[in-house]
């Protein structure tokens, strides 16, 4: 593109901040694993991104402070903040929300209506109704620390955690089923690969949660108990749950004989991850050049 007589170089356009609250811990939440995924491939793609939590700040990452935030170019920056996140408390003009579970009616009215959706994948459901979801997929799937040692199985296992994965009390007494998600919260994934090496279920009523995923590879019937609320849509959206997961006892056993075909799959995706963020990053790049004063502003380096 030609302004006057010198040519307008193609650089790099948007950087990228992720809006998460920097004095929240993050723990063993799949939603702080996916995220850190992203920084780690926008990273591995030439991209510039900021973190304002040290427990994002990885290997190419910028880690800055709150009192940091107005120095940078406004116009340039893309901030991600996921779903649970209310209103655009950075306020930055530029807003991803990525959508990685069904959102809340009270946050989401919080929004803004020129923010810019993103979907973890096609199952997640938000207020705004669009015709085409547009598609961050990261997937962060841990296959190395997850697998089955072939030890003497026995008894349940189940995750508590709030709000979104709660076992009926009735249903943890039924089965004499162990809570795990506190240990692993505690104590990483080999504490978890141990643990559901021990156990020969794994119930959840949540159907999407990753729980479901690591607990087939490391070898355990892997059951969630709400079928009756899944579609057949739903279970194809759900990507990472397409093999070894069942919704009932009594395809459980030949479902975990999938458990080759899921690991397969998982790796797929993966690195499919990849392709996922080169679309997200040539979105946020056409969206930027499409305003002509960005160009202008860029070129005489403003």
């Amino acid at each position: 593109m030609i302004f006057g007589k010198k040519k307008l170089i193609k650089v790099s356009t948007v950087e990228y901040l992720v809006g998460f609250n920097p004095n929240k811990k993050i723990d063993h939440r799949g939603g702080s694993y996916v995220i850190k995924r992203l920084i780690e491939i926008l990273i591995l793609q030439g991209q510039k991104v900021y973190v304002l939590n040290s427990q994002y700040n990885i290997d190419g990452s910028i880690l800055i402070e709150i009192d940091d935030l107005p120095k940078l170019k406004k116009r340039k920056i893309v901030v991600i903040y996921p779903e649970i996140i209310e209103g655009n408390p950075y306020n930055f003009s530029n807003v991803c929300r990525w959508i990685m579970y069904n959102t809340k009616e009270k946050v989401e009215k919080t929004w803004s209506t020129t923010d810019e959706y993103f979907y973890f994948n096609n199952f997640f459901k938000t207020k705004r109704q669009v015709d085409e979801k547009k598609l961050l997929t990261c997937f962060y799937t841990n296959l190395d620390k997850l697998y089955d040692l072939g030890k003497k199985r026995s008894g349940y296992a189940h995750i508590d955690k709030y709000p979104r994965s709660i076992m009926d009390p009735l249903t943890v007494k039924k089965y004499n089923s162990e809570e795990i998600y506190e240990g692993f919260r505690l104590n990483g994934f080999d504490w978890l690969r141990e643990k559901l090496n021990q156990k020969k279920y794994f119930i959840t009523n949540d159907r999407a949660t990753y729980f479901s995923v690591m607990a087939a590879l490391c070898g355990c019937e892997s059951i969630i108990l709400c079928e009756n609320l899944v579609s057949e849509q739903d279970k194809e959206n759900l990507l990472t749950h397409k093999y070894a997961i069942s919704y009932n006892f009594e395809e459980s056993k030949e479902k975990k004989k999938e458990v080759h075909l899921l690991r397969n799959h998982l790796k797929k995706i993966e690195d499919d991850s990849f392709k996922s963020v080169t679309k997200f990053i040539n979105f946020w790049d056409k969206k930027y050049r499409s305003n002509k004063l960005n160009l202008i502003l860029d070129w005489l380096n403003l």
